[in-house]
């Protein structure tokens, strides 16, 4: 019994080897390929509007910044910041030691008050009244204040206010502080800056384009950004086309961007990306169009079977390619499952 078994085992083996009666191995394999259905997904080719996609990497730069100095070397006496630190306009960042300055401050303000009162004395001297200066003539005046020392007083308190208010360092401008080396006790350098603000609001980013693509911009344009630091999409719009083709062929181009949500720094580096719409053009995705024998190719779908295109493909964006030759609106076009398809290649369309 089990003798009988092996041999009907053999027996069936030689059976499936055996090729189709009257048909190669080659021909048989063929009439199988030509048999088996793809499933396949299309699209209606019609005649709409492309995205023409410019690309450029640039850098961001805060549209306020500054660098913020003391103007008197001293003893830093009080801190109020750090890095980071949101600051509003008019706030107090760091304060100097101002014993010097109070003192000379307070004399010259009694030196002012004496000389006011030599002013006075000279104009009564001449026949005017010291305490109203409005009707005195200007060269009477002028001449009178000379004469007092009050110019010269008046200057000195000016200067001591202003060394004063030199021992404050005082934001100009809402903003974030950076690049705050200095600490509590440190002595300032006048030659370097203390700090720099940072208006974090708005930045600018500058990125470069080619001679050719210079007439498709344009100031107020609108830009896409993307940081290359993480996943987020910001709009902005150009601001300045820079009237200068460099040595390498590039253009300076500025646009403006909102920093929403605060998440953008100065100097990251992002990606731009300019659209301009051209209607009436014959679009397909990228998926659509095949390579063969380095040749366009592309696939479309009539009564069950898949014919094959040489096409001439135009402009290209991330996804899509205009058709320039090789099909026309109307043609069922063949965007899925098209990788291993010959032509007249029997197919069926799945439906989504």
């Amino acid at each position: 019994m089990r003798i009988f078994l092996m041999l009907l085992c053999v027996f069936c083996l030689a059976v499936s080897c055996k090729p189709i009666q009257g048909k190669t191995d080659e021909e048989s394999s063929k009439i199988a390929f030509r048999e088996e259905l793809n499933e396949v997904k299309t699209i209606k080719l019609v005649a709409g509007t492309f995205q023409k996609e410019l690309v450029s990497n640039g850098k961001l730069r805060a549209f306020c910044k500054s660098d913020l100095y003391f103007l008197l070397s001293n003893v830093v006496k009080k801190l109020n910041v750090s890095n980071g630190d949101f600051v509003q306009k008019g706030e107090v960042l760091a304060v100097l030691d101002d014993f010097e300055q109070k003192n000379s401050l307070e004399e010259s303000k009694q030196v002012l008050a004496k000389a006011e009162l030599e002013l006075a004395d000279v104009l009564i001297g001449q026949g005017y009244n010291g305490q109203d200066t409005l009707e005195i003539p200007k060269e009477v005046l002028r001449i009178s204040k000379l004469n007092s020392g009050f110019s010269s007083a008046n200057l000195e308190y000016k200067n001591a206010q202003h060394d004063m208010m030199g021992t404050c360092l005082i934001a100009p401008f809402d903003g974030v502080v950076a690049n705050l080396d200095g600490r509590i006790y440190d002595k300032t350098d006048i030659s370097k800056p203390f700090c720099t603000l940072i208006d974090h609001k708005n930045f600018e980013v500058e990125f470069s384009v080619m001679e050719s693509e210079l007439r498709e911009l344009r100031k107020g344009q609108r830009v896409k950004i993307f940081p290359f630091a993480f996943e987020k999409e910001y709009f902005g719009n150009i601001t300045q086309i820079n009237p200068v083709i460099e040595d390498n062929g590039l253009v300076k181009i500025t646009a403006r961007v909102n920093n929403k949500g605060g998440d953008l720094l100065e100097g990251m580096n992002v990606r731009v990306l300019i659209q301009n719409n051209l209607p009436n053009q014959l679009v397909v995705p990228k998926s659509a169009v095949l390579l063969r024998q380095n040749k366009e190719v592309v696939f479309t779908y009539k009564e069950g079977t898949a014919i094959w295109h040489y096409v001439s493909t135009g402009k290209e964006n991330s996804s899509s390619y205009t058709i320039i030759e090789g099909l026309q609106a109307g043609d069922e076009v063949i965007v899925d499952g098209n990788l291993n398809l010959a032509h007249e290649a029997k197919v069926r369309v799945l439906v989504d």
